[in-house]
């Protein structure tokens, strides 16, 4: 399962990484793409997560899985916003390695720009990124 840790880790691995414990980053694992492969999801157009912590920010005057199917968007969220450090702990490595790998410019899209302006965070520790994010604690993918 996700929540199971393997062997050549065990001892090496923080149980509690952040205040983070391994249901909850094994809940992080599954839905980072291997919900995706589950026969079940064949059937569907959309997923749309809700952790049990999320929230909207303003209320829903229309349709949100509507509106993306109408405009063939992708992906949903409920905001953007700066995460803890603790939290994203080699996260932008990871997405770096990424972004490489399917030859992806990290400052391609205004998006990815604020996403990646260090000054917006003004400082220099974290050169690349800022932290800020996706929230994805409300989330619909196509």
């Amino acid at each position: 399962g996700y929540k199971s840790v393997p062997a050549y880790l065990a001892d090496r691995m923080e149980l509690q990484l952040g205040g983070y414990g391994v249901g909850y980053r094994g809940m992080c694992r599954f839905r980072s793409g291997p919900i995706f492969m589950q026969p079940v999801m064949q059937g569907f157009d959309y997923a749309w997560t809700l952790d049990t912590d999320g929230y909207f920010p303003a209320d829903l005057s229309k349709d949100p899985v509507e509106r993306m199917w109408r405009e063939d968007k992708v992906y949903g969220y409920s905001h953007v916003s700066r995460d803890q450090a603790s939290a994203v702990q080699h996260f932008w490595e990871f997405c770096r390695l990424y972004i490489e790998s399917k030859g992806i410019d990290p400052k391609g899209t205004k998006m990815m720009r604020r996403l990646t302006d260090a000054l917006v965070l003004r400082d220099t520790y974290w050169h690349e990124w800022n932290r800020v994010l996706f929230m994805n604690d409300i989330e619909i993918t196509k």
